[in-house]
């Protein structure tokens, strides 16, 4: 209930969560009717546009909902439109009177170089004349996607697209993988590029705690990546360490707690000794600082251990060093 002395962030707060359960709803009724829509046929653009339409309309209700990220909707837009519209309309010829002269000049050149109707020039070669061709076609086609994505009010698309296209390209491959990929290791090692991504992101804002929790994470999913590519290994160092079946209660790695993974790893030879003219450091302790960082997240251990309330740069050059080593040491780089 609220009154006269609710706070205004509060107001704001249960507004959020009102505005999230409605677009939830609205997601909702637009894959119920999505699935009642007619048969997908590629030679029937109206059919096509239809479903491209609810499938883009279902994307934003669920990002409005908080159900998918920033990537994910990337990706489920663009295949909408480009996918679905643009290459349904540059398959049934709705392209050809600008892409049409074109190639017409392109099978000129190439008939008077010598090449017949189903010989073509590897992809980066050929004459001067034909690179200049090939790169109008080229320009028409991504300037006829522009305009779908226009014409669907997708003008971010259409932006990103014509002036990041490394970055347009990078946000929806990643949110394909977060739908498609369903492998764990594959998914694991897509986690940790990822946590690296948020760690650097993190200390460019001078904020070290959270750049190395970060860093901890992606070594545990590094961890886990080592032992479930190597079941025989793993299953030998946890009877060398008397880590018996009753003692891990599961014989996943996915259960086990990091210092299981990181002694396990040690034994397995994963994580030597680094040795240099004046000191041996073990990998096994590097790790564990690690994990001792990654443990600050939780207020009883803070706590119990009376750390400090901050974590500056100086103690996040120690996470960033030791990440280094035990990555290299996990890619049998060093």
């Amino acid at each position: 209930m609220m009154n006269d002395k609710t706070s205004s962030d509060f107001v704001e707060a249960v507004r959020h969560f009102q505005f999230r359960a409605e677009k939830s709803l609205e997601a909702d009724g637009l894959r119920k009717a999505h699935g009642e829509l007619r048969e997908l046929d590629f030679g029937d653009q109206s059919s096509v546009e239809e479903r491209a339409e609810h499938y883009f309309n279902i994307a934003e209700a669920r990002f409005n909902a908080g159900e998918i990220s920033e990537e994910e909707r990337a990706f489920h837009r663009r295949y909408a439109l480009e996918n679905l519209v643009y290459e349904s309309r540059l398959l049934n010829g709705y392209y050809e009177d600008a892409l049409g002269p074109i190639s017409e000049r392109i099978k000129k050149l190439q008939l008077d170089h010598g090449l017949t109707d189903d010989e073509y020039w590897p992809k980066g070669e050929g004459p001067p004349e034909y690179m200049e061709l090939n790169a109008e076609y080229e320009q028409v086609l991504d300037l006829k996607l522009v305009e779908v994505f226009r014409e669907f009010g997708a003008d971010d698309l259409a932006e990103c697209f014509l002036n990041e296209r490394e970055n347009f390209d990078a946000h929806s491959e990643l949110g394909r993988k977060s739908i498609f990929v369903d492998n764990d290791i594959a998914r694991l090692n897509e986690l940790a590029i990822g946590y690296e991504r948020e760690a650097l992101l993190s200390q460019e804002s001078e904020a070290y705690l959270g750049a190395s929790v970060m860093m901890c994470a992606a070594i545990e999913a590094r961890l886990l990546v080592k032992c479930l590519s190597n079941d025989e290994k793993v299953r030998k160092a946890a009877f060398e360490l008397g880590l018996t079946n009753k003692v891990l209660k599961s014989k996943n790695p996915l259960a086990w707690k990091l210092e299981t993974l990181i002694e396990i790893s040690a034994q397995a030879g994963w994580i030597p000794n680094v040795e240099t003219e004046r000191f041996i450091f073990s990998g096994k302790a590097i790790a564990h600082l690690l994990r001792e960082v990654r443990n600050r997240i939780h207020p009883h251990v803070q706590l119990k251990k009376k750390v400090g309330l901050s974590f500056g740069r100086e103690q996040y050059k120690d996470v960033e060093a030791a990440h280094r080593v035990i990555r290299e040491f996990l890619n049998g780089q060093a």
